[in-house]
């Protein structure tokens, strides 16, 4: 895919990026620009809220 004008290709931008991790910037974006503490955010982790795994969608086997 090519964007007029810019000379930029989908393939210029993600040539050896990986992805995000899911979870890797909870700490940055909770206590960085929410002001969360680390208690509040393992809190967070504890109850299912936050993490680095995917939910499970099987409602049998709950959403952690």
């Amino acid at each position: 895919m090519e964007w007029p004008l810019s000379g930029l290709r989908v393939a210029d931008l993600s040539a050896g990026i990986a992805p995000a991790r899911l979870g890797e910037h909870n700490e940055d974006i909770l206590a960085g620009l929410l002001g969360l503490t680390a208690g509040e955010i393992a809190q967070l982790g504890q109850d299912g809220i936050i993490g680095t795994r995917p939910a499970s969608t099987d409602s049998s086997r709950g959403f952690r």
